[in-house]
């Protein structure tokens, strides 16, 4: 009995502890794993995705989802997004085997492919996930394996470019920027593509053309070997595509007398000649074809790279440089021979640049007709003034060579504006003289031509230009004229030089010195009306007497 009553015991305690471990179990785990975390289940595995009093951390998810720890890494997909930085945001686990671990807000359908780097546009928008995310799309299945990945629910391996997912039906041929010619819409047409860019535009009939009676298929679409001739397709002769009617009978090209637009269509007084290499432009348009093309050889070849090949140089020559003739079209166009289309910018790159008032002369007016030149001179020997200007000077200028240059007193802007510098005479213009008008000194030559004014064997002193008011009173002995620089100065009249106590004879001092100079100088005689008062200055007694005749007497006491 004993023995029995502590089996019993023993058994009871091995009961509780059995019913007791399932319910201590549970206080520790919040529930089963999903299958893909199977093998994560038991307490000594919890560390592996939590960490204590932290709960779970993105760093121990990425230690086992490698593939997607490269492409946060790399900036790349859903999860390098900031706001997908916290796993269990979108993942929840210890809900049972079965449960679904990603939690799509608003329902798979309705994700948002554009925070995974890849906009659904056209008709992407409309399919559905697993019509894209599928083994077979994947490019690298067994780096996916590898990675425990199910292969049947991952969404991880897609690549983004056309031929990650479609067949190319040109067979690389075309490159693979399939968005250069398709849209994502429909693959057909290809609205991107434009014919007009391809070395063979569509024009006329061509337009109307179907891509296949072109570009030729072999293949099929449903056996994968389907194949379009978009590239090789002889296009340089109308032969190439059409049989020729003619069988040879004409050697001249189609386009000699067909156009796109109409094979009847046959050229004649309507013939295109854009089509040619020479377009009729401007005035050209209006010329009789016989101005051109000879009768009977209207297909001939013509030259017709330079105008000379057609018209005869009106210039004679003056425009070859290194014996070749210029391009006509550097001056003139199509639109007739004048006005010229040469420009004040073109002039300023010549040897002879406009400017001032040379800017507002016609051309004419410099580029006058000659007997040798009919058609305009346009070579000079030289570019200077006188070559189209008169010397309005004529000999009046004592200077020679280089020296006789108009620049050196005139400018382009007027002729009246003159930049000499007149201290290069060795007079310059000062004070008072430099207010004076060039014409004050430099008068008409008596029997010359109107405006020819004397410039050279002009004298440099007073007298030339002044008259001497004192009528010789200072002119001193072996001077054949006064030096009037002693006492006056271009400032003006008033004897500012002039020192009364060293060039006189009476120095002034006392009552002397405030006197006005005409309380002593007195006129030598009564002017005539309009002439200058000539005052005495020499010779002039210095005795009082001769100023004071009337207060001079016998001398008083204690006076000396």
């Amino acid at each position: 009995m004993d023995l029995l009553r502590r089996g019993g015991r023993l058994l009871t305690a091995l009961l509780v502890l059995a019913t007791a471990a399932p319910a201590a179990r549970a206080q520790l785990s919040p529930g089963p794993l999903a299958t893909p975390h199977a093998n994560l289940e038991g307490m000594k595995n919890c560390t592996q995705c939590h960490a204590l009093g932290k709960g779970v951390e993105a760093d121990k998810c990425l230690a086992c989802h490698t593939l997607l720890a490269e492409r946060i890494t790399a900036g790349k997909g859903l999860h390098a997004g900031a706001d997908h930085a916290n796993c269990v945001s979108c993942h929840s686990e210890h809900h049972g085997a079965d449960y679904a671990l990603v939690h799509w807000e608003g329902g798979e359908a309705n994700f948002d492919h554009a925070a995974a780097g890849f906009t659904l546009e056209g008709a992407h928008a409309a399919l559905k996930c697993r019509q894209c995310h599928r083994e077979d799309k994947i490019a690298n299945p067994a780096r996916l394996t590898a990675a425990h990945k199910d292969l049947d629910r991952s969404f991880l391996g897609l690549g983004t470019a056309c031929l990650d997912c479609h067949a190319d039906p040109h067979r690389g041929t075309l490159g693979d920027a399939c968005l250069k010619c398709h849209g994502q819409s429909a693959w057909r047409p290809a609205a991107g593509f434009d014919h007009a860019g391809t070395q063979f535009p569509l024009r006329g009939k061509h337009a109307d053309v179907t891509c296949d009676k072109c570009h030729p298929r072999s293949g099929a679409a449903e056996t994968g070997d389907l194949r379009i001739a978009f590239k090789g397709v002889a296009f340089a002769d109308c032969k190439d595509c059409h049989k020729d009617p003619h069988a040879g009978r004409f050697t001249a090209t189609c386009a000699s007398c067909h156009q796109e637009t109409d094979w009847k269509a046959i050229r004649g007084k309507q013939f295109d000649h854009d089509l040619t290499r020479y377009p009729l432009r401007g005035k050209h348009a209006a010329v009789d074809c016989k101005g051109c093309h000879q009768p009977g050889a209207p297909h001939r070849p013509l030259a017709h790279d330079l105008c000379l090949d057609c018209h005869q140089d009106k210039h004679l020559g003056q425009f070859t440089v290194t014996g070749k003739v210029q391009d006509c079209a550097r001056c003139h166009s199509v639109a007739g021979y004048s006005p010229s289309s040469f420009t004040v910018a073109q002039h300023a790159e010549s040897s002879y640049p406009l400017a001032g008032a040379h800017l507002a002369v016609p051309c004419r007016d410099c580029h006058l007709p000659t007997e040798a030149q009919p058609a305009g001179r346009f070579r000079y020997g030289s570019t200077s003034c006188t070559q189209c200007h008169a010397d309005p000077h004529g000999k009046s200028l004592a200077l020679e060579g280089a020296d006789r240059r108009c620049e050196r007193c005139h400018t382009p802007e007027s002729w009246r504006r003159v930049n000499y510098d007149h201290a290069a005479t060795g007079f310059a213009l000062a004070d008072r003289h430099a207010e004076a008008a060039c014409t004050a000194c430099h008068v008409a030559i008596p029997g010359a031509k109107p405006g020819q004014l004397r410039f050279s064997d002009l004298r440099k002193d007073c007298a030339s230009c002044h008259e001497d008011i004192h009528r010789g009173q200072f002119l001193r002995e072996g001077e054949a004229i006064v030096d009037c620089a002693r006492c006056h100065d271009s400032r003006d009249w008033m004897a500012a030089r002039f020192d009364h106590t060293k060039d006189a004879r009476f120095v002034l001092d006392g009552a002397h010195a405030p006197l006005a100079c005409t309380a002593c100088h007195l006129p030598i005689d009564i002017p005539a009306p309009g002439e200058a008062v000539t005052l005495r200055y020499r010779p002039l007694p210095t005795d009082c007497k001769s100023c004071h005749p009337t207060l001079v007497t016998a001398p008083q006491r204690g006076t000396p």
